[in-house]
């Protein structure tokens, strides 16, 4: 019925357009019929109105409840907007049957523009709507493989596009319906769940639908559907269903408290049964650890014995190979030295190094400084000009002994083999001789320490001279010769007896 004014109104109007429009040549009879027409229909729907104001108060307020109930708005707001929009529609009208051929057009057009205007909107307002706000459904959905397909009410049972059922929806179940769809565009089915004693919503609605398995059983899903095994459509939960789940877990908490009963039962005789077995296994250990801890004291006895015989030969041992170690140590010792041990002790016994170890220079003055001093020794005095292998210097000794430090020297017995032991670096720095070009002069430095049986230091210092030649070998050897020549007696002069 909220739909019969603008009907009519839009008959009445369409009607005189389309003979305006496409009537033949547009002849004023024509012009004149439709518009009679559409002035006949308006009057009767008129006559209809004055003669029925309490329908009219009827149909108003139910015109008002639809398009509030579809457009969300208050009846009171849809009834003052109907009445501010009747205004400008009767002077359309007015246009419409007017006698100017202009006006009469734009009434027409408009009117044909607000009709349509007016049932588009109600579409686009109706267009995601699912159920009225009284809950009367709008659309019906469909449920397929993909998704939750709605149509318009008006295709209620078999969809012509699925043949499926094309339920009316309900307005508890959109939220449910939602979540369906989402779950099954991502390509989900539904699983079954435990409904822990939930199956309504706090107002009473269905949250859990439900499928009876061959042998009786149920199985609860939270969404409508299709059960995924065997296809079934689920039924919506009911309290006959609640109820008898109900039983079914009460026979089965029976069940199962019976079963622990049992089970506890059976368990607490085989405590029993193990508690003795127990008793009598104890018996036979504490049996076990008496002959146990007897035969443990004679192997502790033992094995005390045994660790303290094994601390005595480790002990041993270890002063064997420390007594080994350092006859070994002091073997190396002695070994350094490399007079022949058959020949009567000498004298004096040399050992030089060069001060600077990577000098060559330094290096050719300590290799000839021995055999200088051996030339110019007195016969009285014998010599040996390499006492120590080059080990002694390698591994540190002689700079231990120019240092002070003179347990090597004590340690390789050299002092059996000589009565004194001069060690000594030499330094040489040559360069050209200001009193003629094409002689070089080669400075020869001697530090050296004299040690004595001991052993002690019996003397100590430093001897230099310088020595011409051709070249820096000659300037090199007449300054080894000039330094031994004119320090005879600082190195010889206690030794000249061969003590």
């Amino acid at each position: 019925m909220f739909l019969l004014l603008p009907a009519l109104v839009s008959a009445g109007i369409l009607i005189a357009t389309l003979a305006l429009i496409f009537g033949r040549r547009r002849s004023w009879r024509t012009v004149g019929i439709a518009t009679l027409a559409a002035v006949g229909v308006l009057s009767l729907v008129a006559l209809g109105l004055v003669f029925n104001l309490f329908w009219i108060q009827s149909l108003l307020d139910g015109y008002a409840n639809k398009i509030g109930d579809v457009a969300g708005l208050s009846p009171p707001l849809v009834k003052s907007l109907a009445l501010a929009a009747l205004v400008p529609v009767l002077i359309l009208i007015g246009w419409a049957i007017s006698f100017s051929r202009t006006k009469r057009r734009f009434g027409l057009i408009a009117l044909v523009g607000l009709a349509a205007a007016y049932f588009g909107a109600l579409a686009f307002l109706t267009l995601d709507q699912r159920v009225s706000r009284t809950g009367d459904a709008l659309q019906c959905y469909v449920v397929t493989a993909v998704g939750v397909t709605w149509r318009d009410i008006q295709y209620q049972g078999i969809d012509p596009s699925t043949g499926r059922q094309c339920e009316p929806a309900k307005p508890y179940l959109l939220p449910t319906l939602a979540r369906l769809d989402e779950l099954l565009r991502a390509g989900r089915s539904l699983e079954p769940i435990q409904p822990n004693g939930r199956f309504f919503s706090t107002v009473g609605d269905p949250i859990v639908w439900h499928h009876r398995e061959a042998d009786g059983s149920l199985t609860f899903f939270d969404a409508p559907g299709f059960d995924p095994i065997t296809g079934d459509r689920l039924e919506p939960i009911t309290k006959s269903i609640v109820r008898e789940w109900q039983e079914l877990q009460a026979k089965q908490a029976a069940a199962d408290a019976a079963r622990l009963a049992d089970q506890e039962r059976e368990r607490l005789e085989a405590e029993k049964q193990q508690v003795a077995l127990a008793a009598k296994a104890q018996e036979a250990e504490h049996a076990r650890a008496q002959e146990a801890a007897l035969r443990q004291d004679q192997e502790s006895a033992r094995l005390e014995a045994e660790r303290q015989q094994a601390a005595l030969a480790a002990k041993a041992q270890e002063a064997e190979d420390a007594r080994t170690q350092e006859a070994t140590r002091l073997e190396y010792m002695r070994s350094l030295v490399i007079v022949d041990p058959e020949h009567d002790p000498a004298s004096v016994g040399f050992a030089f190094a060069p001060a600077r170890p990577k000098n060559d220079l330094d290096a050719l003055a300590a290799q000839l400084l021995p055999q200088a001093f051996a030339k110019v020794a007195p016969t009285s005095v014998s010599v040996v000009p390499t006492l120590f292998g080059s080990k002694f210097q390698t591994d540190g000794y002689f700079d231990a002994a120019m240092s002070g430090d003179l347990q090597p020297i004590e340690e390789s017995d050299a002092l059996s083999h000589v009565n004194r032991i001069v060690l000594g670096t030499v330094k040489v720095d040559c360069g050209s001789n200001p009193a003629a070009a094409d002689l070089t002069n080669c400075a020869v430095v001697m530090s050296f320490v004299i040690l004595g049986v001991g052993p002690i230091q019996v003397a100590a210092g430093r001897l230099d001279d310088i020595g011409p030649g051709i070249s820096e070998h000659a300037a090199i050897v007449r300054g080894i010769e000039l330094l031994a020549e004119r320090s005879n007696a600082q190195i010889f002069g206690d030794n000249r007896s061969g003590q």
